[in-house]
C-alpha cells in the first residue's frame, strides 16, 4: 500500500509538468503564427524550430516553417517562385520530406486524416515552387509534384484544401498555354470560384491563409475591373485589424481601412 502511495504521489507531480511542457509548445507555436501573418517570417521561422524540436511528431510545425522560409525568400528576391542554391535546397527539401513523413504518419494511424492530407499537399506545393524556380530544366519535376500536389489535395474534406486546386487554376490562367502543354488546370474562374469557397465561412484555425490569398488577388491590377473597394475592404480589413504589424498589408489596405467602420 505504501507503494502505491508513492507511485500516485509520483505521477501526481510529473503531470503538471507534462501539461506546462505542452502549454509551452503550444504557446511557441502561437508565436509563430502570430509572426508569420505579420510577415515576420524569419521570426516565425525560429518559433517553428523551437515547436519541433519539442513536437517532432507534429506535421504542422514542418509545415508552417516551411511557409515562413518560402514567403521569406519570395518575398526578398521578389519572385514567384524562390530560386534556392544547393545548400538552402538541401535543407529545405529535408524539411519538407520529414513534414511529409509526419503527415503519412498520422494518415496511417487514422489520426484527423483531412487535414493531415492538406499539410502534405501544401508542403509538397511548396517543394514544387521550389523545383519551378530552379529553372526550364525543373519545369517537368516541377509539373509531376504540382499533380501529385492537387491528387492528395482532392482526397481531403478539410475546407482549406479547395483553395490549393483554386489556386493552381488561378495562376495558370496566366500561364494558360504552358499549363495546357503541362496537362495541369488553368481556367481563371473556376480558381477563384475554388478559393472563395475554401474562404466563405471558413472557422478553421488556418482559414487566414486563405483570406491573404484573396487579399493579393484582389489587389492584383490584372484584377482591377473584377472586384471593387469594398470587396478589399471586407477581407483585407479585418486582417489588418489581427495583424497590424504586417507591413505588406498595411502598405496595400491602410487607406482603404482608414475609413472602414467594420471590425476596426
Amino acid at each position: 500500500m505504501r507503494r502505491l502511495f508513492q507511485l500516485i504521489f509520483l505521477v501526481a507531480l510529473a503531470m503538471p509538468t507534462a501539461i506546462s511542457a505542452q502549454e509551452q509548445a503550444g504557446s511557441i507555436f502561437d508565436e509563430g503564427q502570430e509572426h508569420f501573418y505579420s510577415a515576420e517570417y524569419e521570426k516565425a521561422a525560429e518559433r517553428f524550430t523551437r515547436y519541433i524540436q519539442m513536437e517532432p511528431d507534429d506535421p504542422r510545425g514542418y509545415w508552417r516553417k516551411a511557409y515562413a522560409l518560402y514567403f521569406e525568400w519570395k518575398r526578398d528576391q521578389h519572385r514567384m517562385f524562390p530560386k534556392l542554391n544547393e545548400s538552402e535546397r538541401k535543407d529545405f527539401y529535408q524539411l519538407v520530406a520529414t513534414g511529409i513523413a509526419q503527415a503519412d504518419a498520422q494518415i496511417a494511424a487514422k489520426k484527423d486524416v483531412d487535414f493531415a492530407l492538406y499539410v502534405k499537399a501544401c508542403l509538397l506545393s511548396m517543394r514544387g515552387g521550389v523545383e519551378a524556380g530552379m529553372g526550364p530544366l525543373s519545369l517537368l519535376t516541377a509539373r509531376d509534384i504540382l499533380k501529385q500536389t492537387l491528387q492528395v489535395a482532392s482526397k481531403s474534406n478539410y475546407q482549406d484544401a479547395k483553395y490549393l486546386e483554386g489556386l493552381t487554376n488561378y495562376n495558370g490562367s496566366f500561364h494558360s498555354f504552358w499549363f495546357r502543354v503541362a496537362g495541369l488546370p488553368h481556367d481563371r474562374d473556376l480558381g477563384l470560384k475554388k478559393i472563395f469557397e475554401a474562404y466563405a465561412g471558413n472557422n478553421n484555425r488556418f482559414a487566414d491563409d486563405v483570406a491573404f490569398v484573396l487579399v493579393n488577388i484582389e489587389t492584383d491590377p490584372r484584377n482591377a475591373k473584377r472586384f471593387t473597394q469594398e470587396d478589399v475592404r471586407k477581407i483585407s480589413c479585418p486582417l489588418l485589424a489581427k495583424y497590424p504589424r504586417n507591413q505588406l498589408l498595411k502598405k496595400c489596405c491602410a487607406t482603404l481601412c482608414a475609413t472602414y467602420q467594420g471590425n476596426l
